[in-house]
């Protein structure tokens, strides 16, 4: 869902499996070694607009975002759930990037 609404972190199987019972759900692993910068999880947005894939012709716009999460990323049980350390949308750049 957007914005990480109803979003779980768990190791335990049976919880992910009954959260189907709420609707339809993405299932990923985290990447507990991310790249960052300044210590920060980071993330870039970018907005292409794929208009034929054969011949293939996509069309990237020229601004893009660069995300960066308020608080130094440091991966414990104890922090999983904090917010500003594990998600990047809360911050976007100001202006065009080159």
């Amino acid at each position: 869902m957007a914005r990480s609404i109803d979003t779980w972190v768990t190791d335990n199987l049976d919880v992910i499996i009954r959260q189907m019972e709420s609707g339809d759900k993405i299932v990923q692993k985290y990447i507990s070694k991310p790249l960052t910068v300044q210590k920060r999880k980071f993330d870039l947005r970018f907005i292409v607009n794929l208009r034929s894939v054969n011949p293939l012709e996509a069309y990237i716009y020229d601004n893009f975002w660069i995300r960066l999460s308020n608080n130094e990323f440091v991966l414990t049980k104890d922090n999983l759930n904090e917010y500003e350390t594990h998600f990047t949308v809360m911050n976007y750049s100001n202006g065009p990037m080159i």
